[in-house]
């Protein structure tokens, strides 16, 4: 199994679960450096979901959330772990 890579200000927000652009370069950066790949991670209401590091810089989407510029990805892309 690929290392988790924790999303440390992921939130779930309309079907997507976010995070801040600058976390998700950081994320994507880290998967292209460990030559193991990892899978991004995020923890929400007790549960972890995992997402495959290449459908992570797929399928995101910019948003703005709360006033911030966020990059979130479609919860049907992660699964449960």
């Amino acid at each position: 199994m690929l290392a988790p890579a924790e999303l440390l200000d992921g939130i779930y927000h309309n079907g997507y679960f976010a995070c801040s652009v600058d976390e998700f370069k950081r994320v994507a950066k880290k998967g292209h450096e460990v030559s193991t790949g990892i899978s991004p991670a995020i923890e929400f209401g007790g549960t972890t979901y995992v997402i495959s590091l290449s459908k992570f810089i797929t399928f995101w989407k910019e948003m703005e959330i709360d006033g911030k510029t966020m990059v979130g990805v479609p919860r049907i892309y992660w699964k449960e772990v």
